[in-house]
């Protein structure tokens, strides 16, 4: 699966690339950013892996490559977006599931002693509340050092952004509940 994974994140980073090129006079700063950044998120999980020392599973892996490609290729440069509804709530949603997903493998390669399924479960969650916020910081200050709106605030105020938070919020809910009732919780 290794081999896959790879595959994939090299067929996704010639595509970003190749369309940049092919479209460049056709895009704004925030596209091209975002085109960009496609190539190195791709691989950070390989780069936790090897300076941090992660174990991470190939599944994992692929299912972080699939997050990236649908909500940074499809979501933010074909503007999915913008043409179905509920896709940055989906997405958000899938962030919070996937967040949790690493922060579970950060306790796992952990050494920490008298870990309950309680304290993961907090831990789980406000890792992926605290990278929600993050990402909500992150979209606030390239709306307005770019002059765009992926925030919608020009448009919905803060809803937008506590909507995101929420989804983010009950992917990490439904992952703590099935990982604590995946053994009786202590």
């Amino acid at each position: 699966m290794k081999k896959v994974n790879l595959s994939i994140i090299i067929l996704t980073s010639v595509f970003s690339f190749l369309y940049l090129i092919l479209n460049f006079n056709n895009l704004n700063l925030s596209e091209i950013l975002v085109l960009l950044s496609i190539i190195p998120v791709l691989f950070l999980v390989r780069i936790s892996r090897n300076l941090l020392k992660l174990k991470i599973d190939d599944t994992t892996e692929l299912i972080y490559i699939l997050f990236i490609i649908f909500a940074q290729l499809i979501g933010s440069t074909f503007k999915v977006y913008d043409l179905i509804g509920n896709y940055d709530n989906i997405i958000h949603y899938c962030s919070g599931v996937l967040t949790s997903t690493f922060a579970l493998t950060l306790l796992n390669n952990t050494k920490l002693e008298n870990r309950t399924k309680l304290t993961d479960t907090i831990f789980i969650i406000f890792s992926a509340l605290a990278v929600a916020a993050l990402w909500e910081f992150f979209e606030f200050t390239a709306d307005r050092l770019l002059g765009g709106d992926a925030q919608r605030v020009l448009t919905t105020g803060v809803t937008d952004t506590m909507t995101d938070m929420i989804c983010a919020f009950l992917g990490s809910i439904l992952f703590s509940i099935l990982y604590c009732f995946k053994k009786t919780c202590k």
